[in-house]
């Protein structure tokens, strides 16, 4: 967790926290943190997206709209930290970078680019070998922080997905205020990186907010909003399923069996009622209320939702035979097998007829 500290009015700390599955904490680490820019680099390793040439970077950001007057400006920081992941790294910056950006160009306008001497290559500020399409953008305001996001993404070769991408193609506005709504909440991309994007959905500022609270007079119902920002949802391209990940396989040495019983309902009905599984089933819904997303795919992801709830709520683990014996093989097991056979055809067997006296 990167937890930067309290910098003036408003929230008292912002802090980044990085949550990784089981079985993928092998092949994801955290490289860097820089406290006072709320900056985090998380390292991800090659296996994870194979269809790259080598390992990538996911930095998260938090970047307050109200700095210390002698801080380091986020931004500046932040060309810093991409400049010492060497030349044109697979790179996705996520987070609250409070940047508002309009329609302004955040990619390299260069029209000749083999004219270019290599030292610009060598600084990412090349143009991609397939420009991004155009973007959109529902808010429409700019700021110091918009200003220069564009002008880091020039300087290194990143793209903005928001706005461009399957799910979100009108840049969705992300932060809800008194005064109105703006869209703070953004990716940069590499170029690769920004082609593994497959969709990205955002979700609506409702599902923040807590069930009304119901009392005799309708003014006094009122709900509880748990965030001003809409959560956000990245879908990078898997490996094909013919070829799974060796990450992705259960490694776990015991065995795994599903009892069905009317006692274990409640644990299902709460797996299904928790928060992360109703905000994914909102997501598909929505998706699909959208056209965003095909009825196979959500009827597949929906799918696989009630799946992941049933594994919680019904699977139980068997204990590993011989946990202890690592010596335990096949042919001992089979030795076994021939030792009780055995003893058995001995049992059943006549005895023998004593000797006459």
């Amino acid at each position: 967790m990167c937890k930067a500290a309290q910098f003036g009015p408003g929230r008292p700390h912002a802090g980044i926290s990085v949550f990784v599955r089981d079985h993928l904490s092998n092949a994801v680490s955290i490289s860097s943190r820089n406290l006072s820019s709320g900056i985090m680099v998380v390292r991800l390793a090659a296996s994870l997206l194979p269809t790259l040439d080598s390992h990538a970077h996911l930095i998260c950001c938090y970047f307050t709209p109200t700095p210390r007057l002698d801080a380091v400006d986020p931004f500046d920081a932040l060309a810093i930290v991409l400049s010492s992941l060497g030349p044109r790294p697979h790179v996705l910056v996520v987070g609250d970078i409070n940047a508002r950006t309009a329609q302004l160009p955040d990619t390299s306008q260069h029209t000749d680019s083999h004219l270019l001497p290599p030292s610009l290559d060598e600084a990412g500020d090349r143009p991609w070998a397939t420009p991004p399409p155009a973007r959109n953008n529902m808010d429409s305001k700019t700021n110091s922080y918009g200003h220069s996001c564009v002008q880091l993404c020039q300087g290194h070769s990143l793209a903005i997905p928001n706005g461009r991408s399957p799910g979100d193609p009108n840049g969705a506005f992300t932060y809800q205020s008194k005064t109105g709504q703006s869209a703070p909440d953004m990716l940069l991309a590499s170029e690769h990186m920004f082609s593994l994007v497959q969709h990205l959905d955002m979700g609506s500022f409702s599902m923040w907010c807590t069930p009304a609270r119901q009392s005799p007079n309708p003014r006094r119902s009122t709900s509880l909003k748990l965030s001003d920002h809409v959560p956000s949802t990245i879908g990078l391209s898997a490996p094909s399923s013919s070829n799974p990940s060796p990450l992705i396989a259960n490694t776990h040495p015991k065995r795994q069996h599903r009892r069905f019983s009317l006692n274990l309902w409640p644990l299902y009905a709460a797996a299904v009622s928790s928060d992360p599984m109703q905000l994914r089933l909102t997501t598909v819904i929505s998706n699909l209320t959208l056209s965003s997303t095909g009825s196979s795919a959500a009827v597949a992801a929906i799918a696989g939702i009630v799946a992941e709830c049933e594994q919680a709520a019904f699977a139980t683990l068997a204990a590993p035979q011989h946990s202890g014996a690592p010596w335990w093989d096949k042919a001992c097991a089979t030795a076994k097998k021939l030792y009780y056979l055995q003893r058995r055809r001995f049992s059943r067997a006549a005895p023998a007829p004593l000797p006459a006296d």
